[in-house]
């Protein structure tokens, strides 16, 4: 009389001795394989080396600016007319080296953009404005003073990026 076959257990590495699959399950009947476990340490090794490649490629990805890129800072000029200097500020811990500054809408009249300080040329404005200029700058503040000439009126948005 044949002798039923014991079930394995699914714990245990493999030991070289086939399973047949006696029952037909996933159509694989009378087919053999031979259930083989990762001792722990190459577990372990697996995990860590899927998440550091995530990691790795996470930070790939967001100095690559695919998680945002850099912080723009607006403000909108409604009373064109008036003068007013407009403080950014960088993110906390953010290495600056450089403002994009970007002006864009519309005056009826002329004004000037420049930075409160450091070697910044008045810069002028009117009519269509969209107007964008880049400053080396050192510093996690920078003061752009909106100066208006008589008789302008209109809308401005300023917009400033620490590089």
């Amino acid at each position: 009389m044949p002798q039923p076959l014991e079930t394995p257990d699914p714990h245990a590495p493999c030991d070289g001795t086939p399973e047949i699959n006696a029952g037909g399950v996933g159509g694989f009947a009378g087919m053999t394989a031979c259930r083989v476990k990762a001792p722990p340490a190459m577990r372990f090794f697996i995990a860590f080396s899927v998440l550091g490649f995530a990691g790795i490629l996470a930070v790939i990805l967001w100095g690559a600016g695919v998680f945002g890129g850099p912080h723009v800072h607006r403000v909108e000029v409604v009373d064109a007319s008036q003068p007013r200097p407009i403080t950014f500020r960088a993110e906390r811990g953010q290495d600056v080296s450089g403002v994009t500054l970007r002006v864009r809408g519309h005056l009826d009249g002329r004004a000037t953009v420049s930075a409160v300080e450091g070697n910044w040329h008045p810069e002028p404005l009117t009519g269509d404005v969209d107007f964008t200029i880049y400053h080396d700058w050192f510093d996690p503040i920078c003061t752009i003073d909106y100066i208006p000439g008589n008789g302008t009126a209109g809308s401005l948005t300023v917009e400033l990026t620490f590089d």
